[in-house]
């Protein structure tokens, strides 16, 4: 019996706290659209729902998680110029 091995870790409660949540295999993440889903049920965000879990599970098969993967979209979407002043404040003091 290999299993009933007492290593010290069975009393350790926060041992998989690093560890990131996962719902049925889906990582947590790409769980939301599944709530989204549940607020407006329709067939068409159930299709939406399902089309991005699918496709977030399969980039997290090529070791991207959904986190990244949305600051990627993120990061293409501001473009490459970063203003060091917030865009309000710019035309604040024009003159």
């Amino acid at each position: 019996m290999a299993n009933n091995i007492d290593d010290g870790t069975a009393k350790v409660i926060w041992r998989d706290s690093a560890r990131e949540l996962r719902f049925l295999g889906i990582n947590y993440v790409a769980v939301f659209p599944l709530v989204f889903w549940l607020l407006h049920a329709n067939m068409f965000t159930f299709v939406v729902a399902v089309t991005v879990i699918v496709a977030l599970t399969i980039l997290e098969r090529f070791k991207y998680s959904p986190m990244v993967v949305f600051r990627l979209v993120r990061c293409f979407i501001g473009g490459k110029v970063r203003y060091a002043k917030n865009w309000n404040e710019m035309k604040r003091y024009r003159s």
